[in-house]
């Protein structure tokens, strides 16, 4: 996950603000119950997940107060430790030990450090694949399919599909009844597309000066005005995705933080899309991204 799910934080109520730190906090002091080091993978698309699966339970655990390692000073607010964000904190670890795996596989020119990472990883790796197996199978299934499609040149379509049946398949698990679990894959699926979409778009820059793959590319050099109006296509196929979640999310019965999950999905998709798609300086684009105004 690539860290585009995110609120539109100044559309947040001051109590839903703080209840979505809290998530953060709780989420981050699951990771670090494996290991320290993991506090440093966060990211904003787990971290929804995490406030999905609470989302979806009558019997919210409650909030607690911990200590920030980061702003040692004080307590902060944050989620009780629980099922739901030990199981978001368990995907992480298998989802960065493969991502570890892939990029030593693709020739990262940071080889010796992922490495590094590996040996650091293996063991929290193998904990978290004995409690949930077949999220481990579904993360080996998806980076071969993944692989597979790019190393063929695949269109965008299919380089996009390994991502979407991925997410597709962790959201419908967060809920057994059958109508929920219809909304949650739709909505996994329809995510996910718009995150390797997006993804793609970012990077289409970078990936044309290094010669990495990109399925947005076309030939091997681009001029500005070709990027952007590359990243200008993508905006309809990118929208009608943002269109789809949301209804996907109105199909939803949800308990706890429901303004929060809406405020992401109906403005905050939108914010990152615009942000990635318009700004690249990173000062201006971290002050979209904060729903703020440049």
């Amino acid at each position: 996950m690539f860290g585009y799910i995110r609120p539109m934080k100044p559309e947040l109520k001051i109590g839903e603000y703080n209840a979505y730190n809290a998530v953060y906090c709780g989420f981050c002091r699951a990771m670090g119950a494996s290991g320290a080091l993991l506090r440093l993978t966060l990211s904003y698309d787990l971290t929804f997940f995490s406030l999905l699966a609470l989302s979806l339970k009558k019997d919210f655990c409650g909030f607690d107060k911990c200590r920030c390692p980061v702003k040692p000073f004080g307590k902060r607010a944050c989620v009780k430790n629980c099922e739901e964000l030990d199981y978001a904190a368990n995907l992480a670890i298998l989802l960065l030990y493969g991502k570890v795996l892939d990029n030593i596989s693709d020739g990262d020119k940071n080889a010796f450090a992922a490495r590094l990472a590996l040996l650091y990883l293996k063991p929290k790796y193998k904990k978290a694949a004995a409690l949930f197996p077949d999220e481990a199978a579904d993360i080996t299934e998806y980076l071969q399919k993944q692989s597979d499609a790019e190393k063929t040149l695949a269109s965008i379509d299919a380089c996009c599909d390994p991502t979407a049946w991925l997410l597709s398949r962790f959201f419908a698990r967060l809920s057994e009844s059958d109508d929920q679990k219809e909304a949650l894959s739709r909505l996994g699926y329809v995510l996910g597309r718009w995150i390797y979409l997006l993804d793609a778009a970012d990077d289409l820059e970078r990936d044309t000066k290094t010669s990495a793959f990109n399925p947005l590319k076309q030939k091997e050099s681009y001029s500005q005005e070709e990027i952007k109006a590359a990243k200008d296509d993508c905006e309809f196929s990118l929208n009608v995705c943002i269109s789809e979640a949301q209804d996907a999310f109105l199909r939803l019965e949800l308990f706890n933080f429901k303004p929060i999950i809406e405020n992401i999905i109906f403005l905050g998709l939108k914010n990152s899309q615009t942000a990635v798609l318009k700004y690249k300086n990173k000062k201006e684009r971290k002050l979209a991204l904060n729903g703020k105004s440049i």
